[in-house]
């Protein structure tokens, strides 16, 4: 995966990347025990109401038509559904960057891939702006093979280092907040009108 091939290059991050190996790790399993005590309910109800939404088409979470992915963004699913094999959070906050440039590299591939960008009288490439990525970003997240969500989501907010929320680190790992709140708080009690449901919009609250 994309963490193993990346590591921090500056002295404070090569400090903390080496606090987290030697005690995170060491007490991976009991730290993630105790964190799921606090939001077993948030884990049980992200499970399930995931477990409804899986076979939603792209449109359904509002990915427009010009992002529609033909590979149903599989890079991206594939490298978020390694995060469990991560036991830092270092590794895990960069399974997140690695799987939003996934995203990144769908759209510049698939989408673009037709273009031949350079020629005056070809229009430049797609850019895919913040509003469209997160609706990217919540199909991905759904079909992934993540569990435990509440609980990889409180271990990164409570134990990364600060620094490494600063800036791209921190945007994205609020984006996967984002997606764990929308899905948190959609109205699924009625699993009939989950199913007829066209868009992600008729059913928030």
């Amino acid at each position: 995966t994309a963490y193993e091939n990346e590591s921090p290059t500056n002295l404070s991050g090569i400090i903390n990347y080496i606090l987290e190996k030697v005690v995170i790790q060491h007490h991976y399993r009991g730290i993630c025990a105790a964190i799921s005590k606090t939001c077993k309910q948030t884990n049980e109800t992200l499970a399930t109401r995931i477990a409804m939404l899986k076979n939603k088409p792209q449109e359904f979470y509002g990915v427009r038509p010009e992002w529609k992915s033909p590979s149903n963004w599989a890079a991206a699913v594939l490298e978020l559904g390694t995060i469990s094999r991560a036991e830092i959070p270092s590794e895990q906050l960069q399974i997140i960057l690695s799987t939003s440039r996934a995203i990144y590299n769908s759209v510049d591939y698939e989408q673009n891939k037709d273009r031949e960008w350079g020629q005056s009288d070809v229009k430049p490439p797609n850019v895919l702006s913040a509003d469209d990525f997160l609706p990217i970003f919540i199909f991905v997240l759904v079909n992934s093979d993540m569990t435990h969500h509440g609980t990889v989501h409180d271990f990164l907010w409570q134990l990364s280092d600060p620094e490494q929320l600063t800036g791209e680190g921190g945007y994205y790992l609020t984006v996967f907040s984002s997606a764990i709140n929308l899905i948190t708080n959609l109205d699924m009690d009625n699993p009939a009108t989950v199913a007829n449901a066209r868009l992600i919009d008729d059913i928030i609250k």
